[in-house]
């Protein structure tokens, strides 16, 4: 995926973060640990900006794929199908990067979709139907 690299740096900020949060408990200098979070989150709003700045058209190409799918049952090859082109389309693995949740279900409610998720009695894996976008 073009972006999966810069989602990488993004979740690692996120964490560096996270342990300055704590740090910032534990030591004597929370000004300049303050100082620090405030540069990384500089840092990672620019490289928020250019891992969604091609989220609108990837957004129309998403529902365009979408549209042909509504009202129909899909099973665990299509879902999965799906969920790669999604990915593909969109060129990163999380919908919200600041979110560790990157399914199906996460993309599709992303991209603003109503679905119905049918437990299916043969299998362990429900099935999607697209109901509107």
């Amino acid at each position: 995926m073009r972006n999966h690299q810069l989602e990488k740096k993004i979740i690692k900020i996120d964490k560096d973060i996270e342990g300055l949060n704590i740090a910032k408990k534990y030591l004597s200098n929370p000004e300049e640990i303050e100082d620090v979070k405030v540069g990384l989150n500089r840092e990672r709003q620019l490289m928020i900006f250019g891992l969604y700045e091609e989220d609108n058209q990837s957004r129309l190409e998403c529902l365009e794929l979408l549209l042909e799918l509504v009202g129909k049952e899909l099973l665990k090859e299509e879902q999965l199908e799906l969920l790669e082109n999604i990915k593909a389309i969109y060129g990163r693995r999380f919908p919200d990067v600041s979110k560790a949740s990157n399914g199906l279900n996460a993309w599709l409610n992303f991209v603003d979709v109503t679905c119905e998720w049918i437990q299916n009695e043969n299998s362990d894996w429900a099935k999607l139907i697209i109901k509107s976008i």
